[in-house]
């Protein structure tokens, strides 16, 4: 897995695998925002 960002700034993360002449992209999806702020503050945005 790769991450990245796009050139508008959003993360992504790639997933891929190799071999010993190609390198296959299987996907690529932005990842969720995180469940919790804080050990103790859950986030309002879900």
């Amino acid at each position: 897995m790769i991450c990245g960002k796009a050139d508008d700034g959003r993360l992504l993360h790639v997933v891929c695998t190799a071999d010993r002449n190609a390198v296959l992209v299987i996907t690529v999806y932005e990842p969720k925002p995180p469940k919790w702020i804080t050990p103790t503050r859950r986030s309002t945005s879900r």
